[in-house]
């Protein structure tokens, strides 16, 4: 019981529900002991409170993996290179840790969903697993879009292509000047979180 009782992930909401098991009307959090517990008859309820104990600790583990995730999400840039040495076009590159990284927590975060001490915080967890499926998607898309930007501008780039195809070069000079602001924006801030 004392071990339950101390353990050190319970909350205000964890101890309303203990003293719930006893008598509904929990003092404040500075004003109770072990003593008064015991006195309102807690330890007829063993099962219950190691129950609400492992709940707490079980909650405490997810939201500590899920600080975790945030962290490193706070601390996720981009890698913006000059596209072929110009001063105003750039693409992302060395993608392959970031990916690795995103996967890796999308797995984290869906075996937390996966777990029943989520029930009380899976707003918090489902946050984060929404904010990876779109930063996932995004980056998807992303990659597509440049590598198919590369192969056509290479191709808009000469001038006899822009004179026998000039509707098909207008199109793609709007689409170019897009991606030309987008890659800027993300060039002076490459935060993952922030650009997706």
């Amino acid at each position: 019981m004392i071990a339950a009782l101390g353990n050190q992930a319970m909350q205000e909401k964890h101890w309303a529900k203990v003293w719930g098991l006893v008598d509904g009307a929990p003092p404040t959090l500075l004003n109770f002991s072990l003593e008064r517990l015991l006195a309102a008859g807690v330890d007829s309820h063993f099962e219950k409170v190691e129950e609400i104990s492992a709940f707490a600790a079980g909650e405490a583990n997810i939201l500590k993996t899920v600080a975790e995730i945030s962290a490193v999400w706070e601390e996720t840039f981009f890698t913006v290179k000059p596209y072929r040495d110009t001063k105003d076009r750039f693409f992302i590159t060395e993608i392959d840790d970031l990916i690795t990284t995103l996967e890796d927590h999308q797995m984290t975060i869906q075996t937390s969903m996966g777990s029943k001490y989520v029930a009380e915080i899976r707003d918090e967890v489902e946050q984060w697993e929404k904010r990876l499926g779109y930063i996932s998607d995004v980056i998807d898309e992303w990659l597509v879009f440049q590598k198919s930007w590369m192969y056509l501008e290479n191709i808009f780039n000469a001038e006899d292509i822009q004179k026998q195809l000039p509707s098909e070069a207008k199109q793609f000079m709007q689409v170019d000047k897009f991606w030309k602001d987008h890659m800027i924006r993300t060039k002076k801030n490459s935060l993952v979180t922030e650009v997706c």
